[in-house]
């Protein structure tokens, strides 16, 4: 009897270790956030300056935004937010084939996962028959999603409808509506049994029969209910792009290098490209690209710095996590200008400030003699 309880005791504290488990595996997971951006400067228009064009962007986005709420996205409105801010002109400005990099820097601008840009081309016909004079209204939209390392995520999409109504206002707004509601019913279109049983929650968070029965009925809380969008960003969202520009001499790349590959959370590192040009630091940068596990971004840089501290504080003669530095004073001393710059939920940057390791130098802060 007594082995009987004890091993009934065991078994409900495993499992209520894997129901708390479980929480937190969701909680990091969490929605995933997107932004759908207009591409304001399309053809020598600016859709900011208000009239029809402002508005055919903005009721093209609310029914594309209606989809990817009604699908679990966890969605901000940019018309919304970014028309009132007027430094989004150097954004806006930026030519079509630079759309990658635009991307990336809405993605860190909003604080989402992803952002997918629209370009809208909306065209105004008369037509005739026997009933009196008719409208016809065309509308193409194209649309691409960059997650917000600038990485393609595989969703370019273009879609056109045509409608002929009495009324031009009308055929504007139903041609708009419809053609937004394909691009957000393709984007958010449900991938089958196979990819909700490869995303789907953890057994032990649906313990009775009747809720998981209602789960697989219910279209819009699957796991593979996210169409191409949710599929493709969460596929790549433990690979982390972490930048390093001003760069002028190797060792300060070396250094900074074996902290990305010995750092706490990264699991694998690779470098994937660099410039350094002395005298040039606008020129200047490496590319590392590393898997992460058991953190996010932001404490992975918050990690990094805290690395970059102790390097300094040894005055370049430690072992950490197993990696020997072994540095002179000299080379230690051109860590003190590296500080962070612009993250997101898929990069992290950094960059060599000069001016920071000068006024170290005045504080006596991370001295290293």
């Amino acid at each position: 009897m007594f082995k009987l309880i004890q091993r009934n005791l065991i078994l409900s504290v495993l499992l209520v270790g894997m129901m708390l488990l479980a929480g937190v595996v969701q909680a990091q997971a969490g929605p995933i956030r997107i932004a759908v951006v207009p591409y304001y400067t399309e053809e020598g228009y600016d859709a900011r300056n208000g009239g029809c064009r402002t508005g055919h962007y903005r009721r093209v986005i609310r029914f594309v935004n209606n989809q990817l709420s009604r699908h679990g996205f966890e969605v901000i409105n940019a018309v919304g937010h970014e028309l009132k801010i007027e430094e989004y002109d150097r954004l806006s400005q930026r030519s079509r084939s630079d759309s990658q990099l635009n991307a990336r820097s809405l993605a860190a601008r909003y604080g989402t996962d992803a952002v997918y840009l629209l370009w809208l081309k909306v065209k105004l016909s008369p037509e005739y028959n026997a009933s009196g004079s008719l409208v016809r209204a065309s509308v193409i939209l194209e649309g691409e999603g960059y997650d917000s390392a600038g990485r393609d995520l595989g969703a370019g999409l273009s879609k056109s409808w045509t409608l002929t109504r009495r009324d031009r206002d009308q055929a504007l707004v139903d041609a708009e509506k419809e053609v937004a509601y394909e691009v957000g019913r393709v984007l958010t279109a449900w991938s089958g049994p196979a990819a909700s049983a490869a995303h789907s929650e953890p057994v032990c968070n649906v313990p009775p029969p009747p809720l998981s029965r209602h789960h697989q009925v219910t279209p819009a809380t699957g796991g593979g209910q996210g169409g191409v969008l949710q599929r493709n960003i969460r596929q790549h969202e433990s690979w982390i792009d972490i930048r390093l520009d001003g760069v002028v001499n190797y060792p300060t790349a070396e250094i900074f290098g074996k902290v990305v590959n010995s750092v706490t959370g990264v699991t694998e590192a690779k470098r994937y490209g660099s410039v350094i040009v002395p005298g040039n630091p606008q020129a200047g940068y490496v590319v590392w690209r590393v898997h992460i596990a058991g953190t996010d971004p932001f404490r992975l840089q918050a990690n990094i710095i805290k690395m970059l501290a102790d390097v300094l504080n040894s005055r370049g003669n430690l072992v950490l996590n197993g990696v020997p530095y072994r540095y002179t004073s000299a080379e230690v001393d051109l860590v003190r200008a590296i500080r962070p710059a612009m993250s997101s939920t898929r990069s992290i940057g950094f960059v060599v400030d000069r001016e920071l390791a000068r006024d170290r130098e005045f504080s006596g802060r991370y001295s290293v003699y």
